[in-house]
């Protein structure tokens, strides 16, 4: 739209007039009202909130539309029509977007808007800006010297893979396909896959995927089984289906308390939702038959 607007192209009235209506009509429905199990999700993703934003995070909201602005003014010395363009859009598109993230996320009365998340409108904002960048560096600053190319990259390469394992130690940097895996949480879930039924109903920790050496490994993905609900991936799956909120605080409030789990409290769980698995970390729990074990992780039968 903002593109079509200052390129001033303009539509005839009648189709203007449906674009309207439909923009009009397109929310009713979509966003019932907030419940309380609704709202505590939406209160564990601070993020949702611009209110709640720290400062640092209200930085990369203007710092890009600050440089997105400089590249204006350079196109526009340069003779870079199209940059000049795209540069007055997106600072516009990051401005409207923020004023919709206040208006919706700021007043209580508009948290059932919230699912909407605005300000990941900065998705496309911070990728063009990063080809914006990159081109403008080729073309004024890089140029067809390799040595300025390698003292930029390296360094930027360097730090992406010193983070990369940081973040994630316990998984090979490369994993090439057909490669045994070499985290214990992935071996857990293939074994899982290839020696359980596929209607299997699982239980981990509700919190696993924050676990040490788990890596934000999916369980669901990996294994290809059904589990109880989680903390941390199924919240935000709620957080867009309001619908779900209720059955998925009833499966987390059931897991309170994890980590003191008993055979009988997985037994509990059988008898309210039928798992008849459960993943735990070494070294378990007594009483359990548990089939498959590693380094770190057991897979046990719930019976």
């Amino acid at each position: 739209m903002l593109l079509w607007f200052f390129s001033r192209q303009a539509k005839p009235r009648e189709e203007r007039n449906y674009v309207i209506v439909g923009a009009a009509l397109l929310p009713l429905g979509l966003f019932p009202p907030v419940t309380n199990a609704y709202r505590e999700v939406l209160d564990s993703h601070s993020y949702f909130f611009v209110s709640r934003w720290k400062w640092y995070e209200w930085l990369g909201i203007f710092a890009p539309l600050v440089l997105l602005w400089w590249f204006r003014r350079i196109a526009q010395k340069q003779n870079l029509p199209v940059l000049n363009f795209m540069g007055q859009s997106l600072v516009t598109f990051g401005l409207c977007f923020f004023l919709v993230a206040l208006i919706i996320t700021v007043p209580a009365r508009f948290t059932n808007l919230t699912e909407l998340q605005p300000m990941r409108s900065l998705h496309l904002v911070y990728i063009v800006l990063f080809v914006f960048a990159g081109g403008l560096l080729a073309q004024f600053v890089l140029r067809d010297r390799g040595w300025r190319w390698l003292l930029l990259f390296l360094p930027i390469c360097a730090g992406m893979w010193i983070t990369q394992r940081q973040l994630f130690p316990a998984t090979p940097h490369i994993e090439l396909p057909g490669a045994a895996p070499r985290n214990d949480w992935v071996e857990a879930f293939l074994w899982i896959r290839d020696h359980t039924p596929v209607s299997a109903y699982f239980v981990l920790d509700p919190d696993h995927m924050e676990v040490p050496g788990e890596d934000q490994h999916g369980f669901r993905a990996i294994a290809e089984r059904s589990r109880l609900a989680d903390n941390v991936k199924d919240s935000g799956a709620v957080t867009m289906f309001p619908s779900l909120a209720e059955t998925w605080r009833e499966q987390v409030q059931a897991q309170a308390g994890w980590i003191n789990f008993k055979a009988d409290n997985f037994r509990r769980l059988k008898g309210k939702f039928g798992v008849n698995w459960v993943v735990l970390q070494k070294p378990g729990v007594p009483s359990l038959n548990c089939p498959y074990q590693n380094n770190a992780v057991l897979v046990c039968r719930v019976e």
